[in-house]
């Protein structure tokens, strides 16, 4: 049941926020961490981690500059480490 809730709540999130990138794109929206383009990522992952009843936790403070690049290193036990990340 709860596998159907999560491709549900993928397609759902998919066709509302897929076009909204579009048209964001179109009128040529600026790209960032707190861009529309980073927001909806975030949105759609997290809707799909709740759908799925998935908890995420951090270990440990990490300091992220937002004017540098960080890179997340994941051991991919599941497919919800690439909807962890995200969000």
């Amino acid at each position: 049941m709860r596998t159907l809730l999560v491709a549900l709540t993928a397609l759902v999130m998919t066709a509302l926020l897929g076009p909204i990138i579009m048209v964001a794109k179109l009128f040529g929206a600026p790209q960032g961490p707190t861009s529309i383009y980073a927001r909806s990522i975030r949105l759609w992952a997290r809707s799909l981690n709740a759908a799925a009843g998935v908890r995420i936790r951090v270990h440990g403070k990490i300091s992220v500059d937002a004017a540098h690049g960080t890179v997340f290193v994941a051991n991919h036990v599941s497919w919800f480490d690439i909807f962890a990340l995200a969000a």
